[in-house]
């Protein structure tokens, strides 16, 4: 059998890979393609420990992604930033909002991220800095929510850019940025090692 006929089912009703269930796609891709993650399962049942678990996940993203150590949590007059990390070698900034919610994010929360984004890009510019806000959701965002960013594109200068990070792209840096492994590597480790029957 050849790699591109390899087909590989992630879902919840897979009995090929029954403990592989806890993140699901939604539709068969070949191994060596995409991926489209629809939803990363966070397997706490403590609403706090869940986003806290969540954010260390993101965490990972940004150090693949070159920055530092974030900040968690600062308190602003009305609202909250979820972090704040500066990156390694360059004059940038990333602010990110970070969710956990079960349904995907819809434009309202993005909207009022953009607020509180424009509110702190002043403090971080008048040292030189770059800022870049990144959304990040566990469970993805509404087409209408993309919809809206893909308009918000073509309005917005590079200085007030946005970046969502719904499941698959999440998966994806991790996997560029060598903290995960890639199905394709798993699947080859666990054949050449004679784990994995065809």
């Amino acid at each position: 059998m050849n790699k591109k006929d390899f087909f590989v089912s992630y879902n919840k009703k897979d009995k090929a890979f029954p403990g592989v269930v806890k993140s699901s796609m939604t539709r068969r891709y070949p191994l060596m393609g995409q991926m489209r993650i629809r939803d990363i399962i966070v397997l706490e049942k403590s609403k706090n420990k869940k986003g806290d678990l969540f954010n260390r996940l993101v965490c990972d993203v940004f150090h693949a992604l070159g920055f530092g150590e974030p900040h968690y949590n600062i308190q602003k007059s009305g609202r909250e930033i979820d972090m704040i990390l500066q990156h390694r070698t360059e004059k940038r900034v990333a602010i990110v909002e970070s969710k956990t919610l079960k349904n995907k994010v819809g434009g309202k929360n993005i909207n009022k991220f953009v607020g509180s984004l424009d509110v702190e890009k002043g403090k971080f510019e008048a040292d030189g800095s770059s800022i870049i806000g990144y959304f990040v959701s566990k469970s993805g965002f509404t087409e209408t929510a993309l919809a809206q960013e893909e308009e918000r594109k073509h309005i917005r200068t590079h200085e007030n850019e946005i970046v969502l990070l719904g499941p698959s792209e999440i998966v994806r840096e991790l996997i560029q940025g060598n903290v995960l492994c890639s199905l394709e590597n798993a699947v080859k480790q666990t054949r050449d090692k004679g784990l994995f029957i065809m």
